[in-house]
C-alpha cells in the first residue's frame, strides 16, 4: 500500500498509527484500553480482508474512515480508567507523531480552506467540521463555533 515513489500511501499511514498506537497500549492492564488495543492491532487484518473482495471497496474509502476514526478516538480513551487515560492519550499523540505527523497540520488546514471558503462541500468535508464542532463545544469559542454551525446548517440542507 506503498505510492508509486515507494512512500507509504495515506492507508498505509493511517494503519501504521493504529498499529503503532495498539501495541503501546497493549499491556495497559485497564479493560477500555485493551479494547482499543485490539481493535488497533486489528485493523491491518480488516483492510486486508476486504480490498480487493468487497464490490467497491477502496483505499480511499478506508483511509476516510480510518481518519474519522482516529478523530474519534480521544472520545473513546476518555472512557479509560482516570489512572492509565493520560498514558493512553499519550500513546495516541505518540503515535500519530511517529506514523503520520502531518495528520493533524491537514487537519487544520482543510479546516481553515472550508472557512475561508464559506462552504463544505463533500461528506468528508461535513465529517471534519462535525468533529471540530464536538472539540469546540464548551470551549468558549462562540464565534468559530457559530461559524462551523452555519457551515454544518449550509450542507445539511442541501442534502
Amino acid at each position: 500500500m506503498t505510492t508509486e515513489s515507494g512512500k507509504p500511501g495515506k492507508l498505509e499511514k493511517l494503519i501504521a498509527v493504529y498499529e503503532h498506537f495498539g501495541q503501546e497500549i497493549a499491556a495497559i492492564p485497564d479493560p477500555w484500553a485493551s479494547k482499543l488495543a485490539k481493535q488497533s492491532n486489528a485493523v491491518r487484518t480488516t483492510v486486508d480482508r476486504t480490498l480487493g473482495k468487497e464490490p467497491g471497496a477502496t483505499k480511499s474509502q478506508f483511509a476516510a474512515g480510518l481518519e474519522q476514526g482516529l478523530r474519534d478516538t480521544p472520545d473513546f480513551i476518555a472512557m479509560a480508567s482516570p489512572e492509565w487515560r493520560a498514558h493512553v492519550a499519550k500513546a495516541l499523540n505518540n503515535a500519530v507523531q511517529t506514523a503520520y505527523p502531518e495528520f493533524l497540520a491537514k487537519d487544520a488546514e482543510r479546516l481553515e480552506k472550508i472557512r475561508d471558503r464559506g462552504k463544505i462541500k463533500t461528506d468528508s468535508e461535513y465529517y471534519l467540521i462535525r468533529h471540530k464542532i464536538d472539540v469546540l463545544e464548551g470551549s468558549g469559542d462562540t464565534k468559530l463555533l457559530m461559524d462551523f454551525y452555519a457551515l454544518v446548517d449550509s450542507f445539511g440542507s442541501k442534502v
